[in-house]
């Protein structure tokens, strides 16, 4: 069963993908580490994972497409 996710999401995703730390990724989308902490919290639960090495393989099994859309996105931020 896929899960909605948003498009900040998938950039926190990508973040995560590349090994960004939470304020690295803060600091790359402008936003609080609390915030990314907050999304990654609701990736966890969306997808039903563990820690943050489940969330890559979920990507993987739900066959989410971070490298193209959300890729091209991060540019425009």
């Amino acid at each position: 069963m896929k899960k909605s996710i948003t498009f900040r999401e998938r950039q926190v995703l990508q973040c995560l993908a590349e090994g960004l730390t939470s304020k690295e990724t803060a600091k790359k989308l402008f936003l609080s580490q609390d915030t990314i902490k907050t999304y990654r919290s609701r990736l966890l639960i969306k997808l039903q994972a563990k820690n943050a090495f489940q969330l890559g393989m979920k990507c993987v099994n739900f066959e989410i497409n971070l490298s193209n859309e959300s890729e091209q996105l991060l540019k425009v931020v």
